[in-house]
């Protein structure tokens, strides 16, 4: 069974076969838990696959990483600001709820790194954080 040092490096290195770009991943995922998070998406649909079964058999694209900080604003090349999805990068078809449940599950995560208090992420994503 691999480690998670070495399940990222393994995914990336498929990615990004620049060595200095995933040692700077490595660094940036190891300064607070929404970064590990956001940098490793990978990790938690696969295991959002193995504990959650749904039979959802529809499918479409989802950008992969929903979280908390990829959905907000962005200046689209025609100059309008825009409120949606902004990160595109792990796009790949899967059934509509893996986006919903990244997202959601992103809120309990980036409360302490984004200073939003328990009842605050509870009001944004309409539920409950335990401790």
């Amino acid at each position: 069974m691999q480690t998670v040092s070495e399940r990222i490096l393994a995914f990336n290195k498929k990615r990004v076969p620049v060595p200095a770009l995933v040692k700077l991943k490595f660094e940036l995922i190891n300064k607070d838990v929404f970064r590990f998070y956001r940098g490793t998406c990978d990790i938690f649909y696969d295991a959002f696959s193995r504990k959650i079964n749904w039979p959802d058999t529809s499918k479409c694209w989802i950008t992969g990483d929903l979280h908390l900080e990829n959905f907000g604003t962005y200046k689209g090349d025609n100059g309008v600001v825009y409120f949606d999805q902004n990160d595109f990068e792990e796009l790949a078809p899967a059934p509509a709820i893996r986006e919903l449940a990244g997202l959601l599950n992103s809120l309990p995560v980036a409360a302490p790194v984004l200073k939003l208090n328990e009842a605050m992420a509870e009001k944004l994503g309409g539920i409950s954080i335990e401790n």
